[in-house]
C-alpha cells in the first residue's frame, strides 16, 4: 500500500532568493515536474547544504523519479538537520518501505509518530511496516489508532482485517472487511480479503462466494483465480481447482502460486507424474528470504530429470523445507544411489548424525560449508522430479534412521519411570498460529481425551511447547495421568529413540511422526481437513505411510466420527495387542 509523503511546504524562515527557489520547487512538485524539483533543490543546497526543506523535497522527488539511493541520502540528511520534523522521518520511512527495508522503515515511522502522535497517516504507515515485519499485534494497534482519522478508509480497514486475521481475531477481521465492503461495495479488494478471513474460519462456501464476486469484477486477475482454486481444492472440488489454476497460468505462465497449488491438488489425487514438475514452484525454491532457498543461495539447481546412468557422476543434494519434509523426501535417495551416483548430502545439522549412521549417502557435508564440485545439484524435495517419478511408480518406503544406543537406554528409563506399558504417545497440535505459510493442525483436547479414556497403558505427551496447564487439562478430561515429555522435543536424537520405543503414537502430522516411521514403526494419524498432500484426498491409509491408520476430520470441521473410530481401534488393540 502506498504511503503518503508529508511536508512539501517550505518553512517560512527562508527568505529572499532562497525563498523564491523553494517556492519554485514546491510549485514544480505539485505539478509533478520532478526534474525541475531536483534541479531547483540542488540550487538551494549549493548555497545552503543542510537546508532541510530542500533536502525533504529533493528526497521525495528523487523517489518519485526512481532515484531511490539519492532519495534515501537526501532524506537521511534532512532528518539529521531537522530531527524534530515528523514529516521528514515519515518520508524517509516511505522510501525505505518501497525497498522492503521494513525494519528501518518502522524505525523512521516510529520517530515520526513520537513527534506527531495524532497524525493518522503516519500511524497507518507504521502499522503497514509492522505488518511487513509480521509484528501483527503491533500492526493492529497502529491501524486502530489510524482509524480514528477516518473509520471508513477502505484500504485501512482491509489492512486491519489482514492483521487481525493473522493474530487469530477472526471476528474483528470479518467486521473490518464488512465495513470496507459497506463503504465501497464494488471494490474487489475487500471481498478478496473477506474470502481469506472466512477461509481461515473454515467457512469455505462463503469464502468462495466472496472470491467469485471479486473475480467477476476482475476476471483477468491471476491472483483471484488462484484464490478460487485454493478454495475449490479445500472443498474437494479438485478438477474445478485444477481448472482454476490452469486459468491463472494462462493469464500469467510464470505465476508460481498457481503452479504450486496445482501440484498440491495432483499430489492429493495421486497424479504424481503431473505434480512433481509443478512442485518445483514451492516457496522454498523461490523466496530469497528463506535462508537455504535456491533464490537466496544463488544455486543453479538442476532443472531436468537426471540420466538413468550416473556412474562416475557426483550429485549434491541439499536440504529443503522443514525437518519433517527433509526426512520424508530422503526416501528417494536410495533410487538415486541405484543409478550409481556418488552422493553428497547437505542436511539440517540436527539430522546430520542420523543420516551418517544410516549410510544413505557417500558424504554428509555441513550446509554452508566448503563447496564440493558436483556434476548435478538439487534440493531433496526435487528428487521425485529429478528421478522422473510417475503415476505408476509406487511411493518408496521411508528411510531408516538408527537411534543411538545410549539414547535408547535413557528413553527406556524415562518411560519406565512414567509407569508400565503399553506406552501411548500423544501429540495434538502442529503448525504456526496465524501463519499463511504453515498448515495448522489441531485436534480438540476434549474429543482426544474421550478417545484415550479407558484405553489401558501409560499416556505420554510429546506435544511441542504446550501452553501452561494444557497437559493437566488433557489428563483431567481423560480421567488419567498424562506424563509430560514435551521438553525432549529440541533433542531430535532423544525423540528418535523415544519414538521407536512407544507402543502406539496418536498424532497429527509433525516431525516426530517422521522420526517414528524412520524407526520402522506406524502411527495413528489425525488428519485435519483439508489434508496435506502426503495423506491423500481420501482413504484410511496413505501410500506414503502404509499400515498407519488415518482418522480424518470431516469437511464441516467435525472430529467426532474420526475420534470415535480412533477410540474403537485403540480399545481393540488393547484387547488384542
Amino acid at each position: 500500500m502506498a504511503r503518503r509523503a508529508h511536508g512539501v511546504q517550505p518553512r517560512k524562515a527562508a527568505a529572499g532568493h532562497l525563498q523564491s527557489l523553494l517556492n519554485d520547487a514546491v510549485g514544480a512538485f505539485q505539478s509533478g515536474d520532478d526534474e525541475r524539483v531536483i534541479a531547483t533543490c540542488r540550487q538551494v543546497l549549493a548555497t545552503r547544504p543542510g537546508q532541510p526543506d530542500a533536502l525533504n523535497l529533493l528526497g521525495i522527488a528523487c523517489q518519485r523519479h526512481g532515484h531511490v539511493d539519492d532519495a534515501i541520502a537526501a532524506l537521511s540528511q534532512a532528518a539529521k538537520a531537522a530531527p524534530r520534523n515528523a514529516d521528514i522521518h515519515n518520508n524517509l520511512g516511505v522510501v525505505l518501505a518501497s525497498l522492503a527495508r521494513h525494519a528501518e522503515a518502522a524505525a523512521s515511522f516510529e520517530a515520526a509518530s513520537r513527534l506527531n502522535p495524532r497524525d493518522h497517516q503516519i500511524r497507518a504507515n507504521l502499522g503497514r511496516a509492522y505488518a511487513a515485519l509480521e509484528r501483527w499485534g503491533k500492526a493492529v494497534e497502529q491501524f486502530g489508532l489510524a482509524r480514528r482519522g477516518d473509520p471508513r478508509d477502505v484500504d485501512l480497514l482491509v489492512d486491519m482485517a489482514r492483521a487481525c486475521g493473522m493474530t487469530g481475531d477472526i471476528a474483528e477481521a470479518e467486521r473490518c472487511c464488512r465495513a470496507a465492503i459497506e463503504a465501497a461495495p464494488a471494490r474487489p479488494g475487500p471481498h478478496k480479503e473477506l474470502a481469506v478471513i472466512l477461509r481461515k474460519g473454515g467457512r469455505r462456501d462463503e469464502a468462495l462466494a466472496q472470491i467469485e464476486f471479486a473475480l467477476a469484477a476482475q476476471p483477468e486477475s491471476p491472483r483471484f483465480h488462484v484464490d478460487r482454486g485454493l478454495l475449490l481444492s479445500e472443498l474437494a472440488r479438485y478438477d474445478d481447482a485444477v481448472a482454476a489454476f490452469d486459468r491463472a497460468l494462462a493469464l500469467d505462465p510464470d505465476f508460481a502460486d498457481a503452479r504450486y497449488g496445482r501440484a498440491l491438488v495432483n499430489l492429493l489425487l495421486g497424479r504424481f507424474g503431473a505434480a512433481w514438475a509443478d512442485y518445483r514452484s514451492r516457496e522454498s525454491l523461490r523466496d530469497p528470504a528463506v535462508r537455504d532457498s535456491a533464490a537466496a543461495a544463488g544455486r543453479e539447481f538442476h532443472r531436468t530429470p537426471l540420466p538413468a546412468d550416473l556412474a562416475g557422476r557426483h550429485v549434491t543434494i541439499v536440504r529443503d523445507q522443514g525437518l519433517g519434509d527433509e526426512i520424508f523426501f530422503l526416501r528417494f535417495v536410495p533410487a538415486l544411489a541405484g543409478r550409481k551416483a556418488e552422493i553428497t548430502y547437505r542436511p539440517d545439522s540436527r539430522l546430520a548424525g542420523m543420516i551418517e549412521r544410516a549410510g544413505l549417502v557417500d558424504r554428509v557435508s555441513a550446509f554452508g560449508g566448503p563447496a564440493i564440485g558436483a556434476d548435478y545439484t538439487g534440493a531433496v524435495a526435487d528428487l521425485p522430479y529429478l528421478l522422473g517419478a510417475g503415476d505408476n511408480d509406487p511411493p518408496p518406503p521411508s528411510i531408516r534412521l538408527p537411534a543411538l544406543p545410549d539414547k535408547v537406554a535413557a528413553m527406556r528409563a524415562r518411560l519406565a519411570a512414567c509407569g508400565s506399558g503399553p506406552y501411548i504417545g500423544v501429540t495434538w497440535r502442529a503448525g504456526t498460529v496465524g501463519s499463511d505459510r504453515a498448515l495448522r493442525k489441531e485436534v480438540p483436547l476434549d474429543g482426544l481425551a474421550a478417545a484415550l479414556a479407558g484405553v489401558p497403558g501409560t499416556l505420554v505427551a510429546l506435544q511441542r511447547s504446550p501452553p501452561a496447564g494444557e497437559i493437566d487439562a488433557l489428563a483431567r478430561a481423560a480421567g488419567r495421568p498424562v506424563h509430560d515429555l514435551s521438553a525432549l522435543n529440541p533433542d531430535l536424537e532423544a525423540m528418535l529413540a523415544l519414538s521407536g520405543l512407544l507402543d502406539l503414537y496418536v498424532t497429527v502430522s509433525n516431525t516426530n511422526l517422521h522420526l517414528r516411521v524412520a524407526q520402522g514403526r506406524t502411527c495413528h494419524v489425525l488428519v485435519p481437513a483439508p489434508p496435506e498432500f502426503r495423506w491423500m484426498a481420501q482413504g484410511g491409509e496413505s501410500p506414503w505411510f502404509p499400515a498407519s491408520p488415518l482418522y480424518r476430520q470431516q469437511a464441516d470441521g467435525d472430529w467426532g466420527p474420526a475420534l470415535a473410530a480412533l477410540k474403537r481401534d485403540l480399545e481393540s488393540l488393547a484387547r488384542h495387542p
